[in-house]
């Protein structure tokens, strides 16, 4: 138990926030669209990109969000 001297800082403290700090909407939908890439750089080895891409801007999110790959066969 806190000592009765730290209980006016303790009224200064600042209070719990709500569970929530999004301001509530009506809805809240994302759009996205993407597109793929794969190429065969040889008959064991194939490169892989691709992008996602938001159709709606709102919010805090990325404009694209790109990604690559590759794997090797043998």
């Amino acid at each position: 138990m806190p000592c009765p001297e730290a209980w006016p800082l303790m009224k200064q403290l600042p209070q719990p926030l709500a569970s929530s700090t999004i301001p509530l909407a009506a809805y809240d939908h994302t759009l996205n669209a993407g597109l793929g890439l794969k190429v065969a750089v040889t008959p064991g080895i194939q490169l892989y990109g691709s992008a996602l891409f938001s159709l709606l801007d709102q919010g805090l999110q990325s404009s694209v969000v790109p990604s690559i790959g590759g794997a090797f066969h043998f």
